[in-house]
């Protein structure tokens, strides 16, 4: 994304956990998640740039509105990038 420069920016990266748990809205959307309808049901929890120590990752749940850790050896996994706004 920075390489390429997607969207004319360079500066993209991965939220921070309070960036992340910004998007989770108080009531479950038509599309059964805790998060504005605009967003892809595709990624229904996100990665944060937060490690858990010593080994794992924490990330929002946006089905359960809820944050939590995953050990760094379960596969897969999803990111929504976010950059600054000037």
């Amino acid at each position: 994304m920075n390489c390429a420069g997607f969207a004319g920016s360079h500066d993209w990266r991965i939220p921070t956990l309070a960036e992340a748990m910004s998007l989770i809205e108080p009531c479950l959307n038509e599309k059964g998640l805790y998060l504005h309808p605009c967003f892809s049901t595709e990624q229904p929890f996100i990665f944060v740039d937060a490690r858990r120590k010593p080994t794992g990752y924490w990330f929002v749940d946006y089905r359960q509105g809820k944050v939590y850790w995953s050990s760094g050896s379960v596969p897969g996994g999803f990111a929504r990038l976010c950059r600054r706004l000037v």
